[in-house]
C-alpha cells in the first residue's frame, strides 16, 4: 500500500487553505481565523486520508465532494465577509485551481515516476508557482474588482463550476475505468479553456477599473480644483482688502492723530475699534502637505463665517504614495458632510469640527468629529444623506480607501458624528 497516498489530502486543504486566504477578506481577526482553519484542516485530513489509505483512490474520488469541498466550503461561508455570489466566485475558482494543479502533477507522475510520492512533489512545485503569480500579480485586482462590482458574479461562477465539474467527472472516470491517457487529455483541454476564460475575465475587470479610476479621478480633480479656486478668492479678497488699508494708512493715521490732539479721545478708540473688526483671511499653516493645507483652510474659513468651531492637529507630509488630488478630495468630502452635518442644527447650538490626521511612516490615520442630529440613519455601516443626490462624497471616501487597502468607520453617538479612516500610503 502506498502510503504516501495520505499526503493527498493533505496538499489539497494547504492548496485551498493558503488560495482562499489570499483572495477573500473575512470578518474574523487573523488569530481566531487561523484557529478556524487549523481546527478543520485536522479534522478533514484525519477524515479524507483514512479513505484514501483505507479504502483506495476510487472509493476517495466517489466521496470527495462530501469529505473535502462541502466542509471547506461551509468553513468559508462562516468565516467570510462577503457572504454573497463574490464568495462563491472565490470558493469555485479555488476549487478549479486546485484541479488545474493536479492535471500536470498527474502527467508528471505517469511519465516520470509511480505512486503518490511522485505526485505530491509535483502538485508542491506547481502550488509554490501558482500561488506567487497569484499574490504578485492578480491578487490586487481581484480585490479590486470584489470592491467595485457587487452583482454578477454568480453567473461568473458557473464558468469554473461547470470546468470544476468536467474535471471531477474525469476523476471518477479514472477512479473506476482507469482510463488515465484519455482522462488526462480531457481534462487539459478543460483547463486550458478555462484558463483562456479566466484571461478575458481578468482583462474585462481590469478595463472596468480603469475606467472607474479615471472617471473618479476626473470628478476628484473638478472638486479640487473648485476648492483651490474658492480658497483663491478668499485670499484674494484678503489681499485686495490689505492693499486698501495700507493705501489709506497714512490718511487714517492722520485722522487718528487729529482727533486724539483735539482731545475727541472716544471718536478716535471707536475709529480704531472698526478698523481692528475687519476681517482678514490669513493662510494658517495646519500640515506640510501644501494640497490638503489647502482644503483645510478653506473649511476652516467657511466655518469661522458660520460660528461653526473648527480645530485642526493634522500630521500629514508632503510626500505620500498618494496623489494629491485624491487625498485632497479625501479630506475636503469628510470635512464638507461635517460641516453640512452642523448646518443643520440651530446656530444657538454648540457647532464644531474636529480634524485630526497622524502619519506613523506607513500608515496615515485621520478622524473627523463633529455635531450632528441625534436620529442620524446608517445602512449597511455608511451613513445615509438626507440630501438630493446625496452620498456620492461618501462613496468617493470609500473608493479611495480601499484602493489603498485601509479601513474606515462611520459612526454617531449622543449627537456626535465619527470618521475613521486608515491608508497605507
Amino acid at each position: 500500500m502506498d502510503y504516501s497516498a495520505a499526503l493527498v489530502p493533505l496538499i489539497t486543504l494547504i492548496i485551498a487553505q493558503a488560495l482562499v486566504l489570499d483572495l477573500a477578506r473575512f470578518r474574523y481577526s487573523r488569530k481566531k481565523l487561523l484557529l478556524i482553519f487549523i481546527s478543520i484542516f485536522v479534522i478533514q485530513v484525519a477524515i479524507s486520508s483514512a479513505v484514501l489509505v483505507f479504502f483506495g483512490i476510487a472509493m476517495y474520488a466517489r466521496w470527495y465532494v462530501l469529505i473535502m469541498v462541502v466542509p471547506f466550503y461551509a468553513t468559508f461561508i462562516y468565516t467570510s465577509k462577503r457572504r454573497d455570489t463574490r464568495g462563491m466566485f472565490t470558493i469555485v475558482t479555488t476549487i478549479f485551481i486546485s484541479f488545474f494543479i493536479s492535471i500536470p502533477a498527474m502527467w508528471f507522475a505517469r511519465f516520470y515516476g509511480k505512486g503518490y510520492g511522485y505526485y505530491n512533489l509535483a502538485r508542491l512545485v506547481l502550488f509554490v508557482f501558482i500561488i506567487l503569480t497569484i499574490h504578485k500579480v492578480f491578487r490586487k485586482y481581484y480585490l479590486i474588482a470584489q470592491d467595485e462590482i457587487t452583482k454578477g458574479w454568480g453567473i461568473f461562477s458557473i464558468l469554473p463550476l461547470v470546468g470544476s465539474a468536467v474535471l471531477y467527472a474525469s476523476f471518477m472516470r479514472f477512479g473506476r475505468k482507469g482510463g488515465f491517457t484519455d482522462v488526462l487529455l480531457v481534462s487539459t483541454v478543460t483547463v486550458v479553456m478555462m484558463a483562456t476564460v479566466y484571461g478575458v475575465i481578468f482583462y474585462v475587470f481590469q478595463q472596468i477599473h480603469e475606467k472607474y479610476r479615471v472617471l473618479e479621478q476626473q470628478r476628484t480633480l473638478t472638486m479640487q480644483n473648485k476648492a483651490q479656486m474658492e480658497q483663491h478668492i478668499l485670499f484674494k479678497e484678503a489681499s485686495e482688502t490689505s492693499n486698501r488699508r495700507w493705501h489709506d494708512l497714512r490718511h487714517n493715521t492722520q485722522t487718528i492723530i487729529e482727533l486724539l490732539e483735539s482731545g475727541d479721545t472716544d471718536t478716535a478708540l471707536g475709529y480704531l475699534r472698526d478698523q481692528m473688526g475687519m476681517i482678514a483671511v490669513t493662510k494658517v499653516e495646519y500640515c506640510q502637505h501644501s494640497a490638503v493645507n489647502s482644503v483645510l483652510c478653506m473649511w476652516a474659513e467657511r466655518s469661522r463665517a458660520e460660528g461653526i468651531m473648527l480645530s485642526v492637529e493634522a500630521n500629514v507630509p508632503q510626500k505620500l504614495a498618494i496623489e494629491p488630488v485624491e487625498l485632497s478630495s479625501l479630506f475636503a468630502n469628510a470635512i464638507e458632510n461635517a460641516y453640512f452635518a452642523c448646518m443643520e442644527l440651530p446656530k444657538e447650538v454648540t457647532r464644531y469640527i474636529t480634524v485630526e490626521a497622524h502619519y506613523n511612516g506607513k500608515r496615515l490615520a485621520i478622524g473627523i468629529t463633529n455635531t450632528c442630529k441625534a436620529d442620524m440613519g446608517f445602512e449597511g455601516g455608511m451613513p445615509i444623506s438626507t440630501k438630493e443626490g446625496g452620498g456620492i462624497g461618501t462613496r468617493s471616501m470609500v473608493y479611495t480607501i480601499k484602493r489603498f487597502f485601509g479601513a474606515y468607520t462611520f459612526s454617531a453617538e449622543d449627537g456626535l458624528f465619527f470618521s475613521r479612516f486608515v491608508l497605507n500610503v
